[in-house]
């Protein structure tokens, strides 16, 4: 039978420690994944997820219920990924896989000097995301790399729907932008 994450974080908040190690085996992968993507290299990243689970571990008899937990636990994510940029002043970096996932797509050439220009455009991309600000890059890891929906990247960030929409259409609007006046400096995508 599978047992909820409300009920897993229940029985944790009770002291039940296997409930709790239930609870990390379920979200590891993403919370680790979702600190890379903010926080842009693995060390920092490991420390984010440890902070994400002890926080979840202090503070979880503080969750209301009124949303899912994956979304509680991506808010904990989110700012403690916010508190260490401001305190670290660390690049924001997307991962690698997203962008070859959702980005213009470069199909394999069959020479070396077509991947070395392939590899080429999606470090283009990846330096483009870091112009985009801490919120509107988090939303868009949220959709994109989590798949979530805009509702459920609503309740994580506690904004309103429409800003939701607003923030990740601008996104989209501002590196699809800057892509194209890049490769109209630099050459061609191959597709």
């Amino acid at each position: 039978m599978d047992v909820s994450d409300t009920e897993l974080l229940s029985k944790s908040v009770g002291g039940d420690a296997a409930a709790f190690e239930s609870l990390i085996n379920r979200y590891q992968d993403r919370v680790y994944r979702t600190a890379l993507g903010l926080v842009g290299n693995e060390s920092d990243a490991q420390e984010l997820a440890q902070d994400v689970f002890l926080t979840l571990y202090r503070k979880g008899h503080q969750f209301r219920g009124d949303s899912a937990l994956s979304s509680w636990i991506y808010r904990i994510t989110h700012n403690l990924g916010k508190n260490i940029l401001l305190r670290r002043k660390v690049k924001y970096i997307v991962s690698l896989d997203w962008v070859m996932d959702h980005l213009p797509q470069v199909t394999a050439q069959p020479d070396t000097s077509a991947a070395v220009e392939q590899s080429d455009h999606y470090d283009t991309i990846i330096e483009l995301m870091q112009h985009l600000d801490f919120l509107s890059r988090h939303i868009l890891i949220l959709r994109e790399v989590h798949d979530l929906s805009y509702e459920e990247i609503s309740e994580t960030t506690q904004l309103p729907l429409g800003t939701i929409k607003s923030r990740l259409s601008r996104a989209k609007a501002k590196i699809k932008q800057m892509a194209e006046h890049s490769i109209s400096n630099r050459g061609e995508f191959y597709v």
